[in-house]
């Protein structure tokens, strides 16, 4: 919402994701595909940070690190679940968290709006008055996204 209106609905995936960015230690299932199979994992712990980066070159990036623990929990395939097949497992969760979370942040920049308060990180590590919140606005319209998930699957057993 802005001050007046509605001006974004979330899916409830991206929903999912947004309460993952802004939450710690949230309890979700979450996907991963490989070799044409897909998988499911639980999160046990889940944290999340940004930071704010190169704000003096005229143009910003906000980088996330995302950092889940998790147990494996549904498989489309009877297949065994070996330690290499579980570290593959890993990578496409990674990899398909990274994606989906750079669309969310995408389309939440390009509706204009701040639910994660940015800007008042910003404003809050740039002390100027006079001029932050102006140097914010022009930042935020270049703004990019980078996404780094970290994705600790153990294998306790599956449902199938």
């Amino acid at each position: 919402m802005d001050s007046e209106k509605i001006k974004m609905v979330l899916s409830p995936n991206e929903t999912r994701l947004y309460n993952l960015l802004s939450r710690s230690n949230l309890r979700t299932n979450l996907p991963a595909h490989t070799e044409g199979v897909m998988y499911q994992y639980y999160t046990e712990r889940s944290s999340s940070d940004y930071k704010i980066l190169n704000t003096e070159s005229g143009k910003a990036t906000i980088r996330y690190h995302i950092k889940i623990k998790g147990i494996l929990e549904e498989s489309s395939s009877p297949d065994l679940v070996t330690h290499s097949k579980l570290k593959k497992i890993q990578t496409a969760g990674e990899k398909e968290l990274e994606d989906d979370i750079s669309a969310l942040l995408k389309k939440i920049h390009k509706s204009g709006l701040d639910p994660f308060g940015w800007g008042l990180h910003y404003g809050a590590r740039h002390f100027n008055n006079d001029t932050e919140m102006e140097v914010w606005k022009d930042l935020y319209a270049g703004l990019d996204f980078q996404v780094e998930a970290d994705v600790n699957i153990k294998y306790s057993g599956l449902i199938k």
